[in-house]
């Protein structure tokens, strides 16, 4: 996890700022079957999530492979209702199974190759433990919304927590072999400070990922387009998938 956004305390701390709850996290909320459920939420980065689950009564798992994020995650209110860990999907043990698994806010496509997909995937069924929903969500490519990472598309203005003014926009640098490569700048007016963060991630199409389930031992329950829960088109602009074992 080298990507700075992630790791500069500066930046983590304008993460909440930058991604409010949104749609996408009242459609997550929704998921559990049950009024108390064990959840692992996959890349839970600053725990908004997490900790709205854990609020709702459930057992909730939060981990991160970025520290900086877990501290914020752990000191936000509510916080002290999940475990936090500092792990990755394939890379995290747990004796007890999940009846949910998520993974939100577009970290999937932090996963850049087939191995490690599969790697996750393969885990995800493990520790769902033969039942449970492993659900997540990508962008679709074939909008190609890389293309709208530009300054003039993706400027915006902002206060941090601290009350400071800032300014942000995305700069796309590489698209390559599914993976696009692009930049956010961050710029503080009153002191003039710079930060730049360089992220790659991965668009995959619905073929590769049903076949990288398949391969995993799982199956395709539902897939949505967007957070309505419409149906998959090329113009949706998410592709949303729940996978159960097989």
């Amino acid at each position: 996890m080298a990507e700075t956004l992630y790791t500069d305390r500066r930046l983590v701390a304008l993460y909440d700022t930058l991604n409010a709850w949104g749609p996408s996290d009242d459609f997550y909320l929704a998921l559990p079957e049950a009024a108390k459920q064990r959840i692992l939420d996959a890349g839970c980065g600053t725990g908004l999530l997490a900790a709205a689950f854990a609020a709702e009564g459930h057992e909730v798992v939060g981990i991160d492979p970025a520290q900086p994020m877990l501290d914020l995650a752990a000191q936000r209110r509510g916080g002290d209702g999940v475990t936090w860990r500092r792990a990755t999907l394939q890379g995290f043990a747990s004796e007890r199974p999940f009846d949910l698994i998520c993974m939100t806010g577009h970290a999937f496509q932090c996963l850049l190759t087939d191995e490690v997909i599969l790697a996750a995937f393969q885990n995800a069924n493990k520790l769902l433990g033969g039942a449970g929903r492993f659900v997540f969500e990508t962008r679709n490519p074939s909008g190609k919304p890389w293309e709208q990472w530009r300054r003039d598309t993706s400027f915006r203005r902002g206060t941090t927590p601290a009350g400071e003014a800032f300014e942000m926009f995305h700069q796309l640098l590489q698209v390559a072999d599914q993976r696009v490569t692009f930049e956010t700048c961050y710029r503080l007016p009153a002191t003039e400070d710079e930060f730049r963060s360089t992220s790659t991630l991965r668009f995959c199409t619905y073929s590769q990922l049903e076949a990288l389930t398949q391969a995993a031992g799982l199956k395709i329950e539902n897939t949505w387009g967007d957070w309505d829960q419409s149906d998959l088109s090329a113009a949706s602009p998410e592709i949303i998938l729940s996978l159960v074992p097989a």
